[in-house]
């Protein structure tokens, strides 16, 4: 990106259509009445990026209703990483700002 914020460029794309055809539970009809007709929203929560020694090892960490996902970005493949019970994120009350933060051995206090 240059100095002056221009140079923004497309990195990754999350394919959507595949998600929901595994996980339809995913997407929503639209909430409200000035929502625009025909709107869909998905309940899912990007929590963190993990980014590898390559950017074909990069991957994303996704929360959908019930299950913690990752997701490769480079082949847009998904595996579940495990089931997460009782957590909602219907409306994302609670996940407005979720965080997750990698790991990372160090000898010193942190």
């Amino acid at each position: 990106m240059e100095r002056d914020y221009s140079g923004w460029f497309v990195k990754y794309r999350l394919d959507l259509d595949t998600l929901t055809t595994a996980f339809p539970e995913i997407m929503v009809w639209s909430r409200s009445y000035f929502d625009p007709p025909d709107s869909n929203f998905y309940e899912l929560v990007p929590l963190c990026l993990v980014r590898g020694e390559t950017d074909e090892d990069s991957y994303l960490v996704l929360l959908i209703p019930g299950k913690a996902l990752r997701y490769n970005l480079n082949d847009m493949t998904y595996k579940k990483l495990c089931d997460v019970e009782g957590i909602d994120i219907e409306g994302f009350p609670g996940f407005m700002y979720a965080s997750a933060y990698q790991y990372i051995e160090t000898l010193s206090c942190v």
